[in-house]
Order: C-alpha cells, then sequence, then structure tokens
C-alpha cells in the first residue's frame, strides 16, 4: 500500500512539472486569385464609391471525401477562379460583404462563399469642375487633366506610365482623390483609360489586374 501511494506521490509530482506549450494555428485566404482578374473583394459591407448591386452570391464548394488519412481541405485557389467566372457571366467586378464558413458532414468537407456582386459604376459627369490644366511631370511623362468631376479625374498622359509611375502620380497629385483614369491620345480618342486608381487600388485594364498602391 506504502509503495502505492509513494508512486502516486511521484506521478502527481512530475505531471505538476509538465508544462504544455501554446500553439496558435493561422491561415491566411488568398484573395488575388480575385483581384488578379480585376474583381474587388471586401468583408466591409461598406465602400467609398458608387455601385450597382447585381444580387446575392452564395457559392459552396465540397472538399474531398472526409478521411482522417487525408486533410480535410477546400481548394480555395479554384473556389475563387468558379466564383469570378460567374461574376464576370453577370458583368460584376465587385464582391463585398465577403464571407467565408467551413463545416463538415461526416463524408464531406464545405466551404461556402457568400457576399453581394455589384457592378462599379463610372464616374459621374453631371458635374465638371475643371479641364484642359496641366498637372506637371512623372518621370519626363506630361500628366494633364482633360475633364475632372466631383467623383473622378480623366488624365492624359503623354506617354503610357508604368505601375511604379502610377504610384508616384498618386502620391503627387491625386493624394485625395479615389477614381482617376488614366488615357493616351489614342486612348481618349476611344474613351478607353490604360490604367485607373480606385479605392486605393491600381487598374490595369491591358491585364485585367487589380493592384494595391503602394
Amino acid at each position: 500500500m506504502k509503495k502505492y501511494l509513494l508512486l502516486m506521490l511521484m506521478a502527481i509530482g512530475l505531471a505538476s512539472c509538465v508544462t504544455v506549450e501554446q500553439v496558435t494555428h493561422t491561415n491566411i485566404i488568398d484573395y488575388s486569385r480575385f483581384t488578379k482578374n480585376g474583381i474587388f473583394v471586401t468583408e466591409s459591407n461598406t465602400v467609398n464609391f458608387d455601385y450597382e448591386p447585381l444580387g446575392s452570391v452564395v457559392a459552396t464548394s465540397r472538399g474531398p471525401v472526409a478521411s482522417y488519412l487525408v486533410a480535410m481541405t477546400v481548394d480555395m485557389d479554384k473556389a475563387f477562379s468558379d466564383i469570378g467566372k460567374k461574376l464576370k457571366e453577370i458583368n460584376a467586378d465587385g464582391l463585398i460583404n465577403l464571407k467565408i464558413t467551413n463545416y463538415a458532414d461526416k463524408y464531406y468537407y464545405f466551404t461556402t462563399v457568400s457576399g453581394m456582386a455589384i457592378r462599379r459604376n463610372p464616374i459621374d459627369k453631371s458635374v465638371v469642375t475643371t479641364y484642359q490644366e496641366v498637372l506637371g511631370y512623372i518621370d519626363l511623362i506630361k500628366l494633364e487633366v482633360v475633364e475632372a468631376y466631383e467623383s473622378g479625374t480623366k488624365i492624359l498622359t503623354s506617354a503610357q506610365m508604368s505601375i511604379e509611375q502610377i504610384n508616384k502620380a498618386k502620391k503627387k497629385f491625386f493624394a485625395t482623390q479615389n477614381q482617376v483614369f488614366f488615357y493616351t491620345n489614342d486612348g481618349l480618342k476611344t474613351n478607353t483609360p490604360y490604367m485607373a486608381i480606385q479605392d486605393n487600388h491600381i487598374i490595369n485594364y491591358a491585364t485585367n489586374e487589380f493592384i494595391p498602391l503602394k
């Protein structure tokens, strides 16, 4: 009996010395599949630009058969790609109030993506505040205001600017403006911008990319 009690006390003593290390598992969901295809996404239900609501999006992706030997996950890159195709079909270029939920049943793992599909409105041409004003230069490229409205500005550039030069122009000339559209002379004739600044991102129309401003 004494031997049994001694063993119990030793076990309790050893257990009290064991330290359980805290472990944090962090998963980051990459939204670049959307933004690379020109689709604005935000988890917020409010944005600082005008848009047309097109409808609610509820997309459920099913992963592989649940198994203790196989990690139960959904390929989010493929899921976002499939959702992006559907958004393009309805001419949407944004998804707001984005929510992602995961759950599993006995056999499968599921991920549901929901939000509101929107189409961003072009700049409002109701009020022209200025026009034909030379702003200055970025790396010897002249920037000239063609038309300016309450919600955006059309800029003519003497040559097509790079992403780096657009970032410079934002900091130098457009720090307080939310929408700026850049044109060459040829693009101005057909009303086709080559790049734009919208909601702290650069839109590259040639590659259909949505690039965060630096």
